[in-house]
């Protein structure tokens, strides 16, 4: 899924304006909208790109680089930008994803929660996908 979440603004100011996306660079015919909280999101009020979208992305093999980009709608010089990247893999590839700390897991509130109360929490079913 797409989440990318600009700086704390103002929201009654920014909720609604639109947010292009960036591919490699390069400008996609997709762009976003900021919801009530500011995240970016499809026309759908998701986070989920379609198939179709995903395709209008030209996304190559591997490693590619985004870019979520809003022009402040009352001053076009200022620009609010977040970039990341969206990796494109075969389907026969193996991946392990991991949280930001580094951990695989399934959900991160049990994680959390046992990490700040001294334990750590081990995820069923994880270290078998591993």
């Amino acid at each position: 899924s797409f989440h990318a979440q600009l700086p704390k603004l103002t929201k009654q100011d920014f909720m609604g304006t639109r947010v292009q996306i960036f591919v490699n660079n390069l400008p996609t015919p997709l762009s976003m909208v900021l919801d009530r909280d500011l995240i970016c999101c499809f026309d759908d009020g998701g986070y989920r790109a379609t198939s179709e979208e995903l395709d209008m992305m030209n996304l190559k093999p591997g490693r590619n680089a985004i870019r979520y980009e809003m022009i402040h709608p009352c001053n076009n010089d200022r620009r609010y930008t977040v970039k990341a990247d969206i990796h494109l893999w075969n389907v026969t590839d193996k991946i392990v994803v991991v949280d930001i700390d580094g951990t695989v897991t399934k959900t991160d509130v049990a994680g959390f929660g046992a990490e700040k109360l001294g334990y750590e929490y081990i995820h069923g079913g994880v270290c078998e996908a591993v």
